[in-house]
């Protein structure tokens, strides 16, 4: 199959944290880290094992273990203590802190083109290069729009700020809105011309 190119209408940054729910207890023999899992369970369990490796050969006394969580299985993992730590978005961080009162431990740096590293991530709004009707943001209006979930900090929330900004209301003034749950699948409706434009955070195209 033969894929057009994607082209980025626009970026904005923010910060992609480690947090935690609560100190391990030195009586607990296994340790559950819960993981956003933006890309799907096997892209974050292919990721995030070597760390939990990492941590086994380093910490013996615990067994490690990556959960994949989708957006909607965040929340609850945190409310009925199923994880002992949790990698999530800053934005959903903030909710949980509120709510759960859960603490953050580190900042995750991304290591981007093996060259430079980030503590800051970005949201991008995008089309193919061959949609030419589609080259402003006010050129979205009345179009098709993906976005990954409601609570994805670079795969919808910074877009719907920036789009307000721009007048711009994703749930009135789309032709059709809808989510698709991971930034792959954000990608490839864009690319096989499914909806007319979307948006995932950087680090994905």
């Amino acid at each position: 199959m033969h894929f057009k190119a994607i082209i980025p209408l626009f970026f904005l940054l923010s910060s992609f944290s480690l947090w935690a729910k609560t100190q391990i207890p030195s009586h607990t023999p296994f340790v559950k880290i819960g993981v956003l899992s933006h890309r799907g369970d096997a892209k974050t369990i292919k990721m995030w094992n070597p760390t939990a490796n990492y941590l086994i050969a380093k910490l013996p006394q615990y067994d490690f273990e990556i959960v994949p969580l989708d957006f909607d299985e965040v929340e609850l993992a945190v409310k009925h203590a199923t994880v002992d730590f949790i990698l999530v978005n800053s934005g959903i961080y903030v909710n949980l802190e509120a709510q759960y009162s859960v603490t953050r431990l580190a900042t995750m740096i991304n290591l981007r083109n093996h060259v430079a590293a980030y503590s800051t991530f970005g949201g991008v709004i995008f089309t193919r290069s061959d949609r030419n009707d589609i080259k402003t943001l006010q050129d979205l209006k009345g179009k098709s729009f993906m976005a990954v979930d409601e609570t994805s900090l670079g795969g919808f929330q910074m877009a719907w700020r920036e789009l307000n900004a721009n007048n711009i209301d994703p749930y009135s003034d789309f032709s059709h809105l809808e989510f698709g749950g991971i930034h792959d699948d954000v990608v490839m409706s864009v690319v096989t011309g499914k909806v007319d434009a979307g948006t995932v955070r950087t680090d994905i195209l």
